[in-house]
């Protein structure tokens, strides 16, 4: 007898043709195994990845809150290709119909993936963040668990582990997240755009100054832009970073900013004051913290009188007059 003719109960039969024509017979799935039969794997894939399918569809229905709907419709409009790269791995974890601890590393692997890849450009341009995305991937399992499609042993474990692995992802995006910030409000500050001057409360010198940069020193604006960025990379700024911001000023004094001091057409203290209100404003819109103010603006303080000694710049003798203490009104926010 041919394997075409073979009639198998409980089975759904795939045909396919050899070279010469013949049909054969390729057992897929079991429609409905006895209890003590192990769970086809290929079942377990088509429900689950059906079901993804379905969510992405149409996610009106779905018990997820809107904050989840709204990041499945950014991915529909915006990155297609994420459904695919969803439903594969997710299909390939739950392949045995269960969720359990071992999974948590693909689970991990699954976050980072899509925030290295398919939806980068959209973390890189902030249309969406990289805790959304984490709880895209959990509202997707939890709603697989409650359609009981996958079981799961000690859910609340399972979960937690979850949590807690990509916590480091969502930390490492957070700093880069906020460095980004960073870089954002010092370049619109220092050429002019979308920022309210009167809020930041410049100094009419400072405005000046922001002016003539950009009329006559634009390098400058990246070179303070790099600079902060790198003190505060992780978002504070403590006493190791003082060395850097007194570099930075000296740097700016002999950077395209030199012809302008040397000219009268700005005081040294403009600079230094240019710096303070940078910084206050980052504090002010919570993009950095200080931490042990009171060590790091005496620090700062006696590294700036080194400058009186070394730099024969105009206005450089009532540096200390402006800058002591420097972080006056910063220390006021603590």
């Amino acid at each position: 007898m041919s394997s075409s003719n073979v009639q198998l109960p409980n089975v759904v039969d795939e045909k396919s043709f050899d070279e010469n024509g013949n049909s054969n017979v390729k057992v897929n799935t079991l429609i409905s195994p006895p209890s003590n039969s192990p769970v086809d794997i290929q079942l377990v894939n088509k429900k689950v990845s059906t079901f993804i399918m379905s969510v992405f569809k149409d996610s009106s229905e779905l018990n997820v809150s809107d904050d989840v709907k709204n990041t499945i419709k950014l991915i529909n409009e915006q990155a297609a290709s994420t459904v695919a790269s969803v439903n594969t791995i997710l299909s390939e974890i739950l392949d045995d119909n269960k969720l359990d601890i071992t999974e948590v590393p693909k689970l991990v692997l699954l976050v980072n993936t899509l925030i290295t890849s398919d939806l980068k450009v959209l973390l890189d341009n902030r249309k969406l963040q990289v805790a959304e995305v984490i709880c895209l991937v959990e509202a997707l399992l939890k709603s697989l668990i409650d359609k009981a499609f996958v079981v799961v042993e000690n859910n609340e474990q399972v979960f937690k582990l979850y949590q807690s692995s990509v916590a480091l992802l969502k930390g490492a995006a957070n700093i880069k997240d906020e460095v980004s910030k960073i870089e954002e409000f010092i370049v619109n500050v220092l050429t002019g755009k979308d920022v309210d001057t009167n809020k930041l409360n410049l100094d009419s010198n400072v405005v000046e100054l922001i002016k003539l940069i950009n009329k006559e020193a634009k390098s400058v604006i990246n070179l303070i832009k790099n600079t902060v960025n790198d003190v505060l990379h992780d978002g504070k700024l403590d006493a190791s970073d003082v060395p850097k911001l007194v570099l930075l000023i000296t740097t700016l004094m002999n950077s395209e900013l030199k012809n302008l001091l040397v000219g009268g057409k700005i005081k040294l203290d403009d600079i230094v004051n240019l710096i303070k209100s940078l910084l206050k404003g980052l504090i002010d819109n919570s993009l950095m913290i200080v931490d042990n103010a009171e060590s790091i603006y005496k620090l700062f303080d006696a590294s700036l009188l080194l400058l009186q000694t070394k730099f024969e710049v105009p206005s450089v003798s009532s540096l200390t007059a402006c800058c002591v203490p420097i972080f006056e009104m910063i220390s006021k926010k603590k």
